[in-house]
């Protein structure tokens, strides 16, 4: 594939960055998910033959260009195909929270409008069933694991497997179908976890997302640099979710990695050993606690191993953080990392991490040094839904010093308004909140800059970020 750029991609959409892919490195590896235990490993052009499939049944069952889809599961190899194929179809996409009451699920049909909803397996279905007659959009459902659906009877209800199945779809179909979207059309909705009132649906088009999350790739060369492995596991739902299992693998190297369930997670990550992980805070604190709960658990012999190896840990990310290249790769350094740090991480599959971000929400100080301690690089980024996918700041490192978001992307304009609020213009944002004007208003100043609610300052030209307005 040729040199791409955030001035191309806001041209393009994931289908046709799919399709450049599979014709360019038609043989290089797209994803890797587990089933019955063992790895499917998926090229691009299978990928691409996949989507032009399932897009393909979409459009025989009445979607249709501006159509909206939902999906409701844990990541899935078959969410993102569907994803992509819906978005090929030109549909707009939204995922529902696995965890979302009957409630919060109707609430998001109804204002999403969706025609289509696909459910991984039976949990999902029973949640949207008795619900169903009250969604007048509503006309098929999809299932991705039928395993459970012998005793239900439902004319609306159809298998995934009929999707996809082996009848024609190549990259020429996928293309035809991509060459009829552009940039500018909306490519998904993104529910906005609000801490008062329903969620909103925040709107992004197909190439505003792509250059915001190729601002990423730009911030992060690395995920750009051979094969990087990582695991998915946060929801696709959410944005920052999409990014790594859907949209960044399309425009660098990063492959990512779907376990059997979300419950097998630390089986996952051991199998795989992710050299790039993208996470949130809760994420870390519970990984770092596994590891400190079987250190404490070993010899004393080993916890004082430990501590004399956090000891020299610790100096070291102090050389780090105040530059003292000297100090901070020292003998007794090395020594530490490969004989205490790296067997403790390689339990959990960690010890061949590069590059860890962590965003979300804001990273303790003392979560991030300790990791880095250990020797993992951790750094910390700062984005919205209202993004669309792109990062508002972050920390570039490697090992930077905790306790702020390092320097906005390319592209990404930050400043500080009344109030230290934490302002941002790019031509990468959201369009608006769906079938809400007044709150799209609300979201922009009068000269057209992205409210994010969040108070900042400047740290010797990195942003930090303070609290709530």
């Amino acid at each position: 594939m040729s040199a791409i750029n955030a001035r191309t991609l806001r041209e393009w959409t994931a289908p046709r960055l799919l399709v450049e892919r599979a014709r360019a490195t038609p043989d290089a590896v797209a994803l890797r998910s587990k089933d019955l235990g063992l790895y499917r490993e998926r090229s691009f052009a299978q990928l691409a033959a996949m989507v032009a499939r399932c897009a393909a049944a979409l459009r025989s069952l009445g979607v249709r260009k501006g159509d909206r889809v939902a999906i409701m599961g844990d990541p899935c190899e078959e969410w993102v195909v569907v994803d992509l194929a819906a978005q090929a179809a030109g549909a707009i996409v939204y995922g529902i929270y696995p965890t979302a009451s009957q409630a919060e699920v109707e609430y998001q049909m109804r204002d999403g409008g969706a025609c289509l909803f696909v459910a991984e397996n039976q949990e999902y279905v029973d949640r949207i069933l008795p619900i169903a007659q009250r969604l007048p959009a509503l006309r098929r459902i999809v299932v991705v694991d039928t395993d459970a659906m012998f005793a239900y009877d439902d004319a609306r209800l159809l298998p995934y497997r009929e999707l996809v199945d082996e009848r024609g779809g190549d990259v020429d179909a996928l293309a035809a179908m991509a060459g009829e979207l552009s940039g500018a059309d909306p490519a998904f909705i993104v529910y906005t976890s609000g801490t008062t009132g329903n969620p909103k649906g925040a709107l992004v088009a197909h190439g505003a997302h792509l250059a915001g999350a190729f601002g990423i790739v730009e911030h992060y060369p690395l995920l750009a640099q051979g094969e990087q492995r990582t695991v998915i596991y946060l929801p696709l739902c959410h944005v920052l979710g999409r990014d790594v299992a859907i949209t960044l693998p399309l425009m660098s190297s990063l492959v990512p990695h779907i376990g059997e369930s979300l419950d097998e997670m630390p089986t996952t990550m051991f199998e795989v050993a992710p050299t790039v992980l993208f996470t949130v805070p809760r994420y870390l604190q519970k990984f770092a606690s596994q590891v400190l709960i079987a250190l404490g658990s070993t010899s004393p012999l080993k916890r004082r191993c430990y501590e004399a190896a956090m000891h020299v840990g610790r100096r070291q990310a102090r050389a780090r953080w105040d530059g003292r290249a000297d100090d901070a790769d020292t003998l007794a350094g090395r020594l530490a990392r490969a004989a205490v740090f790296r067997p403790a991480l390689s339990k959990l599959g960690f010890d061949r991490l590069r590059l860890v971000v962590s965003g979300g929400a804001p990273l303790p100080p003392e979560t991030m040094a300790l990791w880095q301690v250990w020797g993992v690089n951790v750094v910390e980024m700062y984005g919205q839904t209202e993004t669309a996918g792109a990062i508002i700041a972050g920390q570039t490192g490697p090992f930077p010093r905790p306790g702020d978001v390092g320097t906005p992307p390319p592209g990404v304009e930050v400043e500080l308004g009344e109030n230290d609020e934490i302002l941002v213009r790019s031509p990468d944002l959201f369009v608006g909140y769906w079938g809400d004007e007044e709150g799209t208003r609300a979201a922009f100043d009068p000269r057209g800059w992205l409210r994010t609610g969040d108070t900042g300052a400047w740290v010797d030209g990195r942003l930090r970020i303070v609290d709530r307005v």
